[in-house]
């Protein structure tokens, strides 16, 4: 079964397209504009939130470099570990945030913040808990 790609439902686009927005309104000194910014960051990428977990395991897998095959391969199965885990959101969860953050995020800001340049973008690693079985790790 082959997934489509679709940006904005991937949580750390999303958080770094507002990251992008942020900077420009600061340098823009769009004050109205930051504050939105940062309140919708607050409140959707807050650490007991659906997508700043989601996140967190993101930034695990993206910034850690030079590992080890080994080492890899355990960050890989701890990270799956923890995203499929118990007390993770479930994937309706995290779809029904995303989805009210790219509402308000439409209808606070614009939708341009979804054309900010975000580098990373194509490295963003796609987990999605319906190709959970494409993974072959076991999870204790």
């Amino acid at each position: 079964m082959k997934f489509k790609h679709n940006k904005r439902r991937n949580s750390a686009f999303l958080y770094e397209a507002l990251v992008r927005e942020l900077v420009k309104s600061a340098m823009r000194k769009d004050e109205q504009r930051k504050q939105i910014t940062i309140d919708l960051m607050k409140k959707y990428f807050h650490a007991d939130s659906p997508l700043g977990k989601e996140l967190k395991v993101y930034k695990a897998l993206y910034e850690t470099t030079n590992l080890s095959p080994e080492d890899a391969e355990r960050l890989l199965y701890e990270a799956k570990r923890t995203f499929f885990g118990v007390g993770f959101a479930s994937p309706q969860e995290i779809y029904d945030e995303q989805s009210q953050l790219i509402a308000s995020i439409n209808k606070k800001l614009s939708p341009s913040v979804f054309s900010n340049f975000v580098p990373i973008i194509k490295t963003l690693p796609q987990f999605n808990k319906s190709s959970q079985k494409k993974f072959q790790f076991p999870i204790e």
